[in-house]
């Protein structure tokens, strides 16, 4: 079944640590480095036997590129930075800059549904007020609530989206 998607074991393997560290991330809100460096680890001696060891770099590279500017500026958290960085390692470049393109699509939608199901939609608004008095350099006054959400469950999704829509296959 996972062959006629055009998927393979690896990214059986993949999907099966995307599902694990989502489930830790809902709980815990960390994405833990036990998971995503073996992941890592794995994908470079798989790259590096294929013969495909330049691909998973130049792909980390991107990834890196991409995420640590976010975590840097706090867009991200280190989790979320590391796990693009991995998927780039498997997938390249075109891979991890599409699964990022993903994740900007379906992170707001999603991220909406989840506060509402956490029943925080009442603090967007002082948010927003907060935030937008802030960007203009005044007093925000009291800093509200700040509402974390697991994000490796997003990625999971923006990923298994990339790898079945392949939409930069196009380009290449």
């Amino acid at each position: 079944m996972i062959e006629s998607l055009g998927l393979g074991v690896t990214d059986l393997l993949i999907g099966v640590a995307l599902l694990t560290v989502s489930i830790i991330d809902m709980r815990s809100r960390r994405i833990p480095n036990v998971i995503v460096f073996p992941l890592a680890a794995v994908a470079l001696v798989h790259h590096f036997i294929a013969g495909s060891i330049g691909m998973s770099i130049v792909g980390f590279g991107v990834a890196t590129a991409m995420h640590f500017p976010l975590w840097l500026l706090n867009v991200e958290k280190a989790g979320d930075a590391k796990l693009f960085m991995c998927l780039g390692l498997w997938w390249g470049p075109p891979g991890v800059v599409e699964a990022s393109a993903w994740f900007a699509v379906v992170y707001l939608p999603i991220a909406l549904v989840m506060i509402l199901v956490k029943g925080k939609a009442g603090n967007l608004p002082k948010v927003f007020r907060y935030q937008w008095a802030t960007m203009r350099g005044k007093d925000g006054g009291e800093k509200p609530e700040v509402t974390l959400l697991a994000t490796a469950p997003i990625i999971a999704i923006a990923a298994v989206i990339a790898r079945v829509t392949d939409w930069l296959d196009v380009l290449g």
